[in-house]
């Protein structure tokens, strides 16, 4: 069978069925050994580690900019299951929990 294309977000998205809230996903291997086979996590998270504070500030927010990129066709996904949970919602089909039983289950 052949490997299904892989997205850009390093998923495997195979028979994506945008009316059903199931979804197959296979977590892509790796991805530092694209970047650089000679570094792993640790190696550069160490290097990381030198930096001067600032530094590590920028990076840090480089990171999580590279990581809040928009992804079409996971917030399709998404929006067909918020559909699915308000029809259930409204139909009456799912049990509700109240702020305060959710509140005090944390507190």
């Amino acid at each position: 069978m052949p490997r299904p294309a892989q997205s850009n977000d390093g998923f495997f998205l195979s028979d994506v069925d945008l009316t059903s809230s199931t979804i197959k996903q296979i977590p892509h291997t790796n991805y530092l050994a694209k970047v650089n086979p000679m570094h792993n996590c640790q190696e550069l998270y160490q290097q990381a580690n030198q930096l001067p504070p600032l530094e590590k500030l920028r990076l840090a927010e480089l990171l999580l900019a590279d990581l809040d990129t928009p992804n079409p066709r996971c917030d399709a996904i998404w929006r067909v299951e918020a559909q699915n949970r308000w029809q259930a919602y409204k139909a009456g089909e799912l049990k509700t929990v109240s702020y305060d039983a959710v509140m005090h289950k944390y507190k």
